[in-house]
């Protein structure tokens, strides 16, 4: 189990340190967004919407379009946006 929750840290720090920041706080962030997000995406499927507004996360269309190609890409069915495997092009982190 040790092993499992280091390598998702791992992953975590990798990704923090592309953009300046701690593993933990991209972490949190990606938790902490994921509420938010779900409701955007479920009001963009209701019937008779203004689709005339840009959806945004925390006040920004591209944080919005980053969070949707980031759910997109490992949530494909839906479920946490915090992963407990994670699959890379080189191995997968359990």
């Amino acid at each position: 189990m040790k092993k499992k929750l280091r390598k998702v840290k791992e992953f975590w720090s990798e990704i923090g340190a592309g953009c300046g920041h701690s593993g933990s706080e991209v972490e949190k962030l990606f938790k902490n967004l994921q509420p938010e997000y779900q409701k955007i995406k479920q009001q963009l499927h209701i019937s008779g919407i203004d689709t005339t507004f840009r959806p945004m996360l925390r006040h920004s269309y591209e944080l919005f379009v980053a969070y949707d190609e980031y759910y997109s890409l490992f949530f494909p069915q839906g479920g946490s946006a915090v992963p407990g495997v994670i699959m890379t092009e080189s191995t997968t982190f359990v």
